[in-house]
């Protein structure tokens, strides 16, 4: 009966439209993605390029076990490149010349300093961050940590969210001593440029849920429901199944080309680093890579799309008619991502100064949401961001934790009353 209903939604219109018009936005996005950023990707390889042999070469003289040594060769190397380009700039060179769009024309061995001198500048800062600022910051958490979990005037919650502070910030992180610029462009094409494919595609699965959990009506089909012992329960794992299947292709196609994405701009061997080498997640406690962020992210969207699937299952067995149950399911899940969007604006521009301004009346919604409202799975890496708990009975929670327990309890208690209510309007106008 699986197979038979698979076969059913994949040849009815509405599951081809709804792929069709998924895949073309999903690549018109990409490619948009990849022409806006196009020179940023190359720049950023490049320099990542170029760094890295630099600190190859560098690590021949100072190992990077030694990171002290490392460190220092590195410093002074800046210092000298700096002192060289700023002499040479001090020196009487005559009235400077422009191309074509106002740049200064630099001679050949200004530009050999400049590059000299950007080249050392951008190892020193790779090693700076990665063996000593993020170094420095853990421990300065862990002993700020400490001193609070001694503090007895403390309240039992801040006791206990400390402790678990010392526990995930006293943990080494291993970084390869690459440059991690190119994960830098990455990132931002990543979280902002398919920010709302994911929920476009939930609403194209309420709408495919809402045809398939009705169909029997539409065609005037219910009374085969009962032609078998047990068709009302097959026939709802049957719908029930095959949407689960499809849900978790769409997101097995998406994360694979996520995947891909990220391994042609960052490369293999970046794309398993810390996503700490980032400095937007150095306050993250999360042991894990960017490949492994990419992975639980389409599992959580996976999630996000069961929970939609759901609500259609509920909807559709309080009305059994396709336009009523549709409205139904589009108004839920906008009420839901109206305020979830609406408080992940935090950060807005100024009505006076026309510059970004930190709304705490939306931060406070968005953090709140952001531990119980399924669809904020739509934006996963926003829950690696930080050091993200939240209080729970005087227990401090990770916020996708609670997040994730809410929407697997709110998708079984859907899909139970869906399953007990399935044919049961059927069969009372049957018997009048």
């Amino acid at each position: 009966m699986i197979h038979s209903e698979i076969k059913r939604i994949l040849h009815s219109k509405v599951f081809i439209i709804l792929t069709l018009l998924a895949i073309a936005y999903f690549t018109y996005l990409t490619v948009s993605a990849y022409r806006i950023n196009y020179d940023s990707i190359k720049s950023s390889q490049k320099q990542a390029n170029a760094v890295n042999e630099y600190l190859a070469q560098v690590t021949k003289d100072a190992p990077a076990a030694d990171q002290s040594a490392l460190f220092e060769s590195l410093r002074q190397k800046y210092a000298d490149a700096m002192t060289e380009l700023n002499t040479y700039s001090e020196t009487d060179k005559g009235e400077p010349t422009y191309d074509d769009y106002g740049n200064i024309i630099m001679s050949a061995e200004e530009r050999a300093l400049s590059d000299k001198y950007f080249m050392a500048q951008s190892a020193y800062l790779t090693v700076k961050y990665k063996f000593f600022d993020y170094v420095q910051l853990t421990e300065n958490t862990v002993k700020n940590a400490l001193e609070l979990v001694h503090d007895t005037s403390q309240d039992t919650y801040t006791l206990r969210l400390n402790k678990k502070a010392v526990d995930k910030y006293n943990r080494q992180k291993e970084f390869a001593l690459i440059d991690s610029t190119p994960a830098s462009v990455w990132h931002k094409m990543y979280t902002a440029y398919y920010m709302y494919f994911y929920i476009v595609l939930a609403f194209a699965f309420v709408i495919l849920a809402a045809d398939v959990f009705c169909a029997e009506n539409t065609h005037s089909l219910e009374a085969m429901v009962y032609t078998s012992k047990y068709g009302r329960q097959r026939l709802f794992c049957a719908k029930l199944s095959s949407l689960l299947f499809l849900a978790a292709v769409f997101m097995l196609v998406f994360t694979a080309a996520d995947v891909i994405s990220a391994y042609y701009i960052m490369g293999g061997k970046l794309l398993l680093q810390p996503v700490q080498s980032l400095e937007i997640y150095q306050s993250s406690t999360a042991n894990i890579s960017f490949l492994s962020l990419i992975i639980i992210s389409g599992l959580a969207r996976l999630l996000m799309l069961v929970f939609v699937i759901s609500i259609a299952a509920a909807v559709s067995q309080i009305s059994r008619k396709v336009f009523l149950s549709l409205v139904a399911d589009c108004l839920l899940l906008f009420v839901m991502f109206a305020f979830y969007v609406y408080s992940s604006g935090y950060m807005a521009l100024s009505d006076t100064t026309h510059t970004e301004a930190f709304d705490s009346g939306r931060f406070n919604m968005f953090e709140k949401l952001r531990a119980f409202l399924p669809v904020c799975l739509s934006q996963p890496h926003d829950f690696f961001e930080k050091f993200d708990y939240i209080n729970v009975a005087n227990f401090p929670f990770l916020r996708i934790t609670t997040c994730t327990v809410v929407t697997v309890f709110s998708s079984a208690v859907l899909l139970a009353f869906a399953y007990f209510r399935f044919g049961n309007t059927w069969r009372l106008r049957r018997t009048k």
